[in-house]
């Protein structure tokens, strides 16, 4: 949890931090926070070569956390906060690490359709953890 608090408390720093909440009878049942950054900032120099030319370019979205309560999931509560996060931020690109070892929890991935890149594995924003890093190939449609 103290690695987490460093996490946000660094992020609160970046221009347009946004942070989407969804709350049921009072409580906080799921969160997401994302910002604008570069692919620099957000792939490293190790990666960013790896990524489309228009993700190194064009307006960047970098989703840092998105996360529901166990018994709340699979209601589509994380897909309306990844979309209200696009929604707020207005990116072009919006990379999404996701767990291939739970691929039940990847629906913002099937929902939006983004093109899964492969896992990256010298990445990891956590130990143990080996994301897939889908940089989609098609620019996300604006509403």
């Amino acid at each position: 949890m103290d690695a987490l608090r460093r996490q946000v408390t660094g992020h609160l720093k970046r221009p347009g931090f946004t942070l989407a909440v969804a709350h049921e009878g009072g409580a906080a049942v799921g969160f997401g926070y994302a910002f604008p950054c570069s692919a620099d900032y957000w792939f490293g120099p190790d990666l960013v070569d790896r990524v489309p030319e228009g993700a190194r370019t064009e307006r960047l979205m970098g989703l840092c956390e998105l996360a529901v309560q166990p018994d709340w999931q699979g209601r589509g509560i994380g897909t309306r906060l990844h979309a209200e996060l696009i929604a707020s931020i207005a990116p072009r690109w919006s990379p999404l690490l996701a767990l291939p070892s739970q691929p039940a929890r990847q629906g913002p991935v099937r929902t939006a359709r983004l093109r899964v890149r492969g896992p990256v594995p010298q990445f990891s924003p956590r130990p143990g953890i080996r994301p897939v890093a889908p940089p989609t190939q098609r620019p996300l449609r604006r509403a």
